[in-house]
């Protein structure tokens, strides 16, 4: 069986076996990348034009240039990366921060993991088999988390 066959096998069994909030999950990540990419189509025709993409990283370089020498410096880059960082874990921070005050309550804390923890708990028994995290890693590709963090 190909691989592609042996994970989509895998994403509809997890599934069956109760792992709605797996969809759930697929889902939001399906938002925001179609967030993103309506982000791209500045001209809204429904597609991504290189010029678009080509105006994107220019005004990404004018905020890196700083000093507005022309030239990105490791100094520069380094801390437009560091910006970057800081952005995506202020939007993280806001999704886990359900009831928007600012502030993690325990609940709100703990809800990325245990969502987690859930979903790849297919029998709902309270406890993840060898079994239940070979799928959950299938499911994901065999990667290991997607290169994040969970909150």
């Amino acid at each position: 069986m190909k691989k592609s066959t042996i994970s989509t096998l895998a994403i509809v069994g997890a599934l069956g076996l109760g792992l709605g909030g797996l969809a759930v999950a697929d889902h939001n990540r399906g938002e925001r990348h179609a967030e993103r990419l309506a982000m791209l189509d500045t001209n809204e025709n429904g597609q991504i034009e290189r010029a678009e993409v080509e105006a994107k990283r220019a005004a990404e370089f004018a905020t890196a240039d700083t000093n507005g020498d022309g030239g990105v410096s490791f100094e520069e880059m380094e801390a437009y990366r560091e910006a970057k960082r800081a952005e995506r874990r202020a939007k993280r921070f806001a999704r886990q921060d359900a009831d928007g005050d600012g502030v993690l309550g325990v609940d709100e804390f703990q809800s990325r993991r245990l969502a987690r923890f859930d979903r790849m708990d297919a029998d709902g028994d309270g406890v993840i088999s060898d079994e239940e995290r070979a799928a959950a890693r299938e499911a994901r590709g065999g990667r290991h988390g997607h290169g994040r963090r969970d909150g």
